[in-house]
């Protein structure tokens, strides 16, 4: 099994996009076979800007319920059964500086080991270069996923029905103290369940960048 240590930015369901293409096999890998692989971790870090932090709460929130909110065909396989989520919060607004910069990759490297898999697609350049500096110092993998430009409209417009509707901190600490069940998030609430589908396209592309 292998951890995905990812960088999140504003768009919530980039870490669903490369996670559920590794699981599948389906990326990049230059001239070498690209294996299916088996992740049960997800690491996410993150900035403590409240548009990211916003994002992190529906990645977690997705990333938790994908087997009860995700259509069939994109459900993660079931060798990839993610029974952690973990958050890296990195005490800063955002990495505008070289301080910031350092303190990013700080984070990233105390959180990465050889043999993850380092997603460095979501946040600023600075955060992707730091992330991918920390994960060659650890001997981890680098990939990165693009989302086709034509599906940006749907995956933003979802994430702004979601957070101009529902208290997701809210629904989340439900889910976290047990007072929530996924399979019973369809139900309780359809149309979260319902747009926090359309975060993902499918259609996302990911490559390997390192080794």
């Amino acid at each position: 099994m292998a951890r995905l240590v990812a960088t999140l930015g504003t768009q919530p369901g980039s870490v669903y996009e490369t996670l559920l293409n590794l699981c599948r096999g389906a990326y990049d890998y230059g001239e070498k076979e690209s294996p299916r692989l088996s992740i049960d971790e997800v690491v996410l870090v993150h900035t403590r800007g409240a548009v990211v932090v916003e994002a992190y709460r529906l990645a977690k929130l997705l990333l938790a319920c994908q087997r009860h909110v995700m259509p069939q065909e994109l459900r993660l396989p079931n060798h990839c059964h993610v029974g952690k989520i973990v958050a890296a919060p990195v005490e800063l607004e955002d990495v505008d500086s070289r301080r910031g910069f350092e303190e990013f990759y700080r984070v990233v490297r105390a959180n990465v080991s050889r043999g993850d898999v380092v997603d460095v697609s979501g946040g600023r350049v600075a955060m992707g270069v730091a992330a991918a500096l920390a994960a060659r110092d650890a001997e981890a993998m680098v990939v990165a996923s693009v989302i086709p430009s034509e599906e940006y409209q749907q995956v933003e417009s979802a994430r702004k029905a979601i957070l101009s509707t529902y208290d997701v901190r809210g629904v989340l600490s439900e889910l976290e103290q047990g007072l929530l069940a996924c399979h019973e998030l369809p139900d309780r609430y359809p149309e979260l369940a319902r747009q926090l589908a359309r975060l993902v396209t499918g259609r996302a592309v990911t490559y390997v960048l390192y080794p």
